[in-house]
């Protein structure tokens, strides 16, 4: 920062960084040392103010501000989200019902305030105060004050509702392995049943009472892995023409048919002897795709077995079980496609919840459901092992890369656990996909902060 005053004339800048939601004062404190020649207060003044004038302008204190508050605010929107997710699970475990409250808008005001002063003490310099100087104190301040206002909308209504309840999608299941998630993390946190093999299906509600069924199925999932690290299997898509109609009469056919089909993508194939012609389309169909079987591997004849697939075959479809149930169960049987059974997003939450290692004593208080299987309390480590795990204490933890406060105990996932920290995260980017763009309904809550 520039100054007006001759090299050493200046006692210095007594700088103070702001904090947010606070005033952040800049005081100038200025004295004239003895070796700058006495002159008249009022001979000075003019220049002491313009000195003033150029501090206060050189000091840019906008960008900076803007520049700071938008990455704590980005900081705090990010870690506000994380613990309302790792409550509702908490809640969820406990049978309580989740809440979600979105960030409509955040605004801030800024108000900058400068202000400036000039004090000064002239001596007579005669008997024993003989060459004692003039003092001559230029003083001011520069700063802002910061009064941020946020809305809340709650999450609610038919359209969330149904987002949280119907069952993710396999395009959603493609996407999210082609972007770099595990298949078996994917397939054991969405996928409920696989052609036959159940991965816990009663978790996907509320704790139940007697232990589910998912060994099958976690044998199936660390196949998967094996075979996707290798490159031997990938989910992906195939374009075949069908057939959407019956056969017409070659006699049948009009321009105008021929106009409409073409505008809606459909094409005319002959059939039988030309003398008739079925309507057609090309679609893209899901297809799990396995490669070529290399010498000695036995991860996937393995993952054909479990899944009760054809030998020899390179591709099999990937379909809804809604749809095998509804045409039937030919293909399946005949080991052609790999009907999946998906989650809903809140199935995908109840599921993870018993990864929340609940307070002895609120097990033994009857606070929450606990499993049973023929020896006694079921563990559901063994369902999730190291898939997933939130800790609890009464204290607060050190070392969490998230926790939030609930029932008198913290709960929290550890900073150091990367597998739960990796599936937290993608139960956040399915949060995401699958509520990201519903609506939050009255009543708005506007909080505004600061003074």
């Amino acid at each position: 920062m520039d100054s007006a005053w001759p090299p050493g004339a200046a006692e210095g800048w007594n700088r103070h960084s702001h904090q947010r939601e606070e005033t952040a004062i800049i005081p100038l404190r200025l004295a004239r040392p003895s070796n700058i020649p006495r002159r008249p207060i009022r001979a000075l003044g003019p220049a002491v103010t313009g000195a003033l004038a150029l501090a206060i302008a050189g000091c840019q204190f906008g960008p900076s501000a803007l520049k700071i508050s938008h990455t704590q605010y980005n900081q705090a929107l990010q870690e506000s989200a994380a613990e309302q997710l790792l409550l509702n699970l908490v809640r969820l475990r406990y049978g309580e019902a989740p809440v979600f409250l979105e960030v409509g808008s955040v605004s801030a005001q800024f108000v900058f305030d400068q202000s400036g002063d000039i004090a000064g003490t002239l001596n007579e310099n005669v008997g024993a105060q003989r060459g004692n100087p003039d003092v001559l104190r230029l003083g001011g301040s520069l700063g802002y004050t910061e009064r941020p206002t946020i809305s809340y909308a709650p999450l609610s209504g038919d359209d969330f509702v149904q987002r949280l309840l119907s069952p993710i999608s396999l395009n959603t299941i493609v996407l999210l392995t082609h972007s770099g998630w595990r298949m078996d993390r994917v397939f054991r946190l969405i996928v409920q049943e696989m052609n036959g093999l159940e991965n816990a299906r009663a978790a996907s509600g509320p704790t139940p009472a007697s232990a589910p069924a998912y060994a099958g199925f976690a044998d199936a999932a660390r196949l998967l892995w094996s075979l996707q690290e290798k490159r031997l299997i990938e989910l992906g898509y195939e374009t075949v023409t069908e057939e959407v109609s019956d056969p017409i009469n070659i006699a049948a056919l009009t321009a105008d048919a021929l106009v409409q089909a073409a505008k809606a993508g459909h094409r005319f194939r002959a059939v039988a002897n030309g003398n008739s012609y079925v309507l057609t389309r090309q679609v893209r169909r899901l297809v799990v795709r396995f490669g070529q079987d290399p010498k000695g591997e036995e991860g996937v004849p393995a993952l054909r077995e479990a899944l009760r697939l054809q030998a020899g075959k390179q591709e099999y479809r990937l379909v809804p079980s809604a749809s095998v149930r509804t045409i039937g169960a030919a293909a399946q049987t005949a080991g052609e496609s790999v009907a999946i059974d998906a989650r809903s997003l809140l199935g995908v939450m109840f599921y993870l919840s018993q990864g929340v290692q609940v307070p002895k004593a609120h097990v033994r208080g009857g606070r929450v459901t606990t499993t049973q299987d023929v020896s006694g309390p079921f563990d559901w480590s063994s369902v999730l092992g190291r898939l997933f795990k939130v800790h609890s204490s009464t204290l607060p933890p050190r070392g969490a890369a998230v926790a939030v406060h609930h029932r008198g105990y913290w709960f929290y996932i550890l900073d150091t656990d990367q597998d739960s920290k990796s599936t937290f995260s993608l139960l956040g980017q399915l949060f995401t996909l699958q509520a990201g763009s519903a609506k939050g309904t009255t009543p708005v809550l506007t909080l505004p902060i600061g003074g």
